[in-house]
C-alpha cells in the first residue's frame, strides 16, 4: 500500500445555573451546564458529543503488587510490569526530527486567506503524573494540551484556542505483537476563567484531573483517578490547568472559518477513524525521516445534546418502568452525586438519584433518545459546535467486518452530525453498508434537525467487501426513517485517489439508517473497460456551497450542492 495518500471527505436552556459567573450576555450552546440534579427522586440521562476522555500525560503498569503510575518505561515499577498502558498527549514540535507531536494550526477564512497560529503555552505546568517516553519501546514523550492565539479567527472569547492531541496505547511485554493505540485530535475556542477552585479535597484532588498512587495495607498498589468538579452544572471547561484553579472554557467556533492543524506521527493510525468534521480533507504523507504527517483542514460542526430528566414521581409510566427494569437488570450506566449509594438494589425510584450518561455510539444511545424522545419534547437542549478527529477503539471495531480489520493503516472514515451513531463502522449485510443515527427532530428553537452522513472508503477495502476487480465502482445512497419509509436527502458519490467517497446530506430525524450499495460491470475485467463518460457517479464528489440570502433586513445562510434561496429571499 502507498502510504502517501489523500482522503477528501466531502459533505455538505434548560439551565441558567449561576449564569452571572459565566459572564455571557446569553448562554452559548458550548456553555450548556451538566445538570446537577442530586436530589432523591430525580431520574435523567443526558448523551451528548464525546469529548477528549482523558487530557493529561500519565504511564501505568501492572503485575502481582497491583497497579502502579510510572515515572519512566524502567523504574521501579514499569521495569517489573507486564505492560505499559499510557495515555500520551503530545507536545508542540521542536525539531524537524520530533514525531508524536504538533506541528501547526491554521485558521481558513471563505476567501482562502491563511491565518497560521502562534503557540502560547500548555496547560499543565508541572503535571503530577508526566512520565519520561521511551521511543526504543514505543511509549511516546508526554506532553500536555496546548494553547494557541490566532489572530485572524477571532471567536466570541478572544483569539485563544486549544489543541488536545495523543496517542491512548498499551504494550505488553511479555507478547510484542499485543499493542495497540488510539489516535485523537481534538480542538477548540476558549477562554481563560480564572480562580475556579485553587484548593485540594478531603481525597486529595485539585480541580484538574490526575491520578494518585494508593497502597493497600499489605502494600498492594492501586490507583484513585479523578478530579475537582466545580464547573459542574455551572459551565464548561475545554481543558483545565494546574494553576490557580483556572481553566479554559470552551466556546462557539466562529461561522466559514475552516481549520487546518498537521501533526506528525510515529506511524500511521490502523483501521478507522470517526470524526466531528464539516467538508475536512485529510492527508496522510510519509516523512522522510520517517512516520508519517497527518494534515486535517475542515469546519466545525454542529452537534445536538439530548437531555431528559425529571422526578420519579412524575415520570410516564413507560418511563418508570424502563427506570425499574434497566436498574435492577444492570443494564443501564449511571453516576450518582451520593455517596455510597447503590441505587441498582433500591426498589422505590422516589429514593434513587440516577444520571446516566450515555456514550454517543452504539444501540444503547439510539435506543434512548427513542425512548426518551417523547418526554423530551423530541427536541435537543443545546446544538454545541466541535471540530475533532479519533481512532475507532478496538471494542467499536470487535464487530466489523475482516475486511475492515485486516492490513496496515486507514481503512476508512466516517462523520457525522448526528447525536448517537453506531458503534464502529458500517455494517455489512445483504450486500449494503448500513449506518444508523438518531438525534432529537428538533433544535431547541423548534426548527428541523438536518443530518449529515460522509463515508470514506479504501477503494481496495471496498472491493474486499463485495469481490470486485478494479472496474469502476458505482454506488446507490438511500436514507430509511425508523418506519421505512425512504426520506429526501441530497446524496453524492464519486471514487478518486483510491478512495470511494459518499455522502448524504439534509435528511430528518429520529432514527434513520443510511443505506448504501456498490456496484460495477458484471464481468468485466478493468483493461476491457472503456473510459468512464464524466457523470454524477463517477465525478470528484461535489463540496457543499454557502449562499446568503437576504429578505429586507432579515439575511438566511443555505448550505447545499447547489443552493437556492427560499422563496422570498434572494442571493445577496
Amino acid at each position: 500500500m502507498d502510504v502517501r495518500k489523500t482522503l477528501v471527505l466531502v459533505f455538505v436552556l434548560i439551565y441558567s445555573l449561576l449564569l452571572p459567573q459565566i459572564g455571557f450576555a446569553a448562554i452559548e450552546d458550548e456553555q450548556w451546564p451538566t445538570p446537577n440534579e442530586y436530589g432523591l427522586g430525580h431520574h435523567s440521562v443526558l448523551i451528548r458529543n464525546a469529548d477528549a476522555s482523558t487530557v493529561y500525560s500519565k504511564l501505568t503498569t501492572q503485575y502481582e503488587k497491583g497497579t502502579f503510575l510510572c515515572k519512566s518505561a524502567n523504574d521501579e515499577h514499569c521495569g517489573k510490569g507486564w505492560y505499559l498502558d499510557y495515555n500520551a498527549v503530545f507536545p508542540v514540535c521542536e525539531n524537524s526530527l520530533q514525531v508524536n507531536c504538533i506541528e501547526s494550526l491554521s485558521a481558513i477564512n471563505e476567501k482562502g486567506d491563511v491565518s497560521p497560529a502562534k503557540f502560547e503555552e500548555y496547560t499543565y505546568k508541572n503535571h503530577p503524573n508526566m512520565y519520561q517516553g521511551d521511543t526504543n519501546l514505543g511509549v511516546p514523550i508526554a506532553g500536555s494540551p496546548s494553547i494557541w492565539k490566532i489572530p485572524g479567527a477571532p471567536h466570541a472569547g478572544g483569539i485563544e484556542y486549544a489543541i488536545v492531541a495523543g496517542l491512548d496505547g498499551l504494550y505488553h511485554k511479555t507478547d510484542p505483537n499485543y499493542r495497540f493505540e488510539d489516535f485523537y485530535l481534538y480542538l477548540s475556542p476558549v477562554s481563560r476563567k480564572s480562580g475556579i477552585w485553587a484548593g485540594t479535597d478531603i481525597n486529595g484532588f485539585e480541580n484538574y484531573s490526575k491520578c494518585i498512587q494508593k497502597l493497600s495495607a499489605s502494600g498492594d498498589g492501586y490507583l484513585a483517578c479523578g478530579g475537582g468538579a466545580q464547573e459542574f452544572g455551572v459551565f464548561n471547561c475545554a481543558v483545565k490547568t494546574d494553576q490557580n484553579g483556572d481553566c479554559y472554557l470552551q466556546r462557539p467556533f466562529p461561522a466559514d472559518i475552516r481549520y487546518g492543524i498537521k501533526v506528525r506521527l510515529a506511524k500511521e493510525p490502523i483501521s478507522w477513524l470517526h470524526g466531528r468534521l464539516l467538508n475536512p480533507i485529510i492527508q496522510i504523507s510519509k516523512l522522510a525521516t520517517g512516520g508519517v504527517e497527518l494534515s486535517v483542514e475542515a469546519g466545525s460542526l454542529k452537534v445536538p445534546i439530548f437531555y431528559s430528566g425529571g422526578n420519579y414521581s412524575s415520570l410516564d409510566t413507560n418511563l418508570k418502568e424502563y427506570w425499574d427494569k434497566c436498574l435492577a437488570a444492570r443494564s443501564c450506566g449511571y453516576s450518582t452525586r451520593i455517596a455510597g449509594s447503590d441505587f441498582h438494589n433500591q426498589p422505590d425510584g422516589n429514593l434513587r438519584n440516577v444520571q446516566d450518561y450515555a456514550e454517543p455510539y452504539g444501540d444503547r444511545a439510539i435506543n434512548l433518545i427513542q425512548t426518551f424522545s417523547k418526554s423530551a419534547g423530541d427536541k435537543s437542549v443545546a446544538v454545541p459546535s466541535f471540530w475533532n478527529l479519533r481512532s475507532l477503539t478496538r471494542e467499536e471495531m470487535s464487530k466489523a467486518n475482516g475486511c475492515f480489520n485486516e492490513g496496515p493503516g486507514v481503512k476508512g472514515i466516517v462523520t457525522t452530525n448526528s447525536t448517537a451513531y453506531s458503534e464502529g463502522p458500517p455494517t455489512f449485510k445483504d450486500g449494503q453498508l448500513n449506518y444508523k443515527v438518531a438525534s432529537a427532530h428538533s433544535n431547541p428553537d423548534g426548527s428541523d434537525f438536518k443530518g449529515t452522513y460522509n463515508l470514506v472508503i479504501r477503494s481496495d477495502v471496498a472491493r474486499c467487501l463485495y469481490k470486485f476487480s478494479a472496474a469502476p465502482l458505482y454506488a446507490s445512497i438511500e436514507v430509511v426513517s425508523d418506519n421505512g419509509q425512504s426520506l429526501v436527502a441530497t446524496t453524492v458519490f464519486g471514487e478518486r485517489n483510491g478512495w470511494v467517497q459518499l455522502a448524504a446530506y439534509n435528511f430528518g430525524f429520529s432514527a434513520p439508517t443510511l443505506r448504501v450499495r456498490l456496484s460495477q460491470e458484471a464481468e468485466a475485467s478493468a483493461a476491457s473497460l472503456p473510459m468512464p463518460t464524466p457523470s454524477a457517479l463517477t465525478k470528484p464528489a461535489l463540496r457543499p456551497v454557502t449562499i446568503t440570502c437576504v429578505k429586507g433586513k432579515t439575511l438566511k445562510k443555505v448550505q447545499a450542492v447547489k443552493p437556492k434561496c427560499p422563496t422570498g429571499y434572494k442571493k445577496k
